[in-house]
C-alpha cells in the first residue's frame, strides 16, 4: 500500500534485513522482552512471518500488533492468535471512496471479510482487538457511521475499541487532509462527541 500519511508514499524506501541478520538479532534482543510490536513503515506480514512467529514461540514473547487487514485474513490469524497479546486493526473510513484515498492500493471489501473473520475468532479465542483510525478531513463527519459499521463487523462480541488519532506531520502527501486547518475545534468536539455516543450505544 501507500497510505497518504505514511512516509513510504513519499517515497521513503524500505529497509529489507538479510534473513540470516535478522536471526541472529532477534536471538539477542528477544530473550530480554514480553511484548513486541513489529512495525516500522510497513506491514507486518510483509516480513518472514514464519520466522517472526517461530521465534515468538521460541522465546515466549507475544505481539502488539497493528495490520491494515489487507493480508492478514482469518486463517493466518488463527495460526498466530496464540501469540497476540493485542491486534490493532487500521481502518479509517466505512465510505469505501475515503479508505481507499487514505490506504492507496487497498481494497475496501477484502479489507472488510478479512475485518470480519478476524473478529469472530478473536471472540471465540478471547484475543484482544482494537481499531486505529487515522482523524482527517474527509472522514470527520462519518466517525459516527464508522463505530456502527466494525460494531456490525463483530466488534462488540470481540470486545474492541477504536482510537482515534490524527497524524498530521508523518507524510507530505496527507498535508490537505489537515483536520485541523479544515474544521473548527467545535466541529470536531461535535464529530467526537456523536462517535462516542454511538460507541456507548452499540456497547
Amino acid at each position: 500500500l501507500r497510505c497518504i500519511m505514511c512516509a513510504q508514499a513519499d517515497g521513503v524506501p524500505v529497509e529489507v534485513m538479510k534473513k540470516e541478520d535478522a536471526v541472529k538479532l532477534l536471538d539477542e534482543i528477544l530473550p530480554g522482552m514480553t511484548l513486541w510490536t513489529p512495525s516500522a513503515l510497513s506491514e507486518p506480514l510483509l516480513a518472514n512471518w514464519k520466522l517472526v512467529m517461530q521465534k515468538c514461540r521460541e522465546h515466549e514473547v507475544y505481539l502488539n500488533m497493528y495490520s491494515n487487514c489487507t493480508l492478514l485474513t482469518g486463517e493466518k490469524f488463527a495460526e498466530m492468535a496464540d501469540r497476540v497479546h493485542k491486534l490493532w486493526i487500521s481502518f479509517d473510513s466505512s465510505k469505501k471512496e475515503v479508505f481507499e484515498m487514505l490506504r492507496a492500493r487497498a481494497d475496501f471489501d477484502t479489507v472488510v471479510g478479512n475485518v470480519r473473520e478476524i473478529l469472530k475468532i478473536a471472540a471465540e479465542r478471547s484475543v484482544p482487538v482494537g481499531f486505529v483510525a487515522v482523524l482527517v478531513k474527509d472522514n470527520l463527519e462519518h466517525l459516527h457511521e464508522l463505530v456502527d459499521f466494525v460494531a456490525d463487523l463483530g466488534a462488540v462480541e470481540a470486545g474492541c475499541d477504536l482510537r482515534v488519532q490524527p497524524m498530521l506531520d508523518n507524510a507530505a502527501r496527507c498535508r490537505d487532509q489537515n483536520v485541523f486547518a479544515a474544521w473548527s475545534q467545535d466541529e470536531i468536539v461535535r464529530a467526537l462527541d456523536a462517535a462516542c455516543a454511538r460507541a456507548e450505544a452499540r456497547g
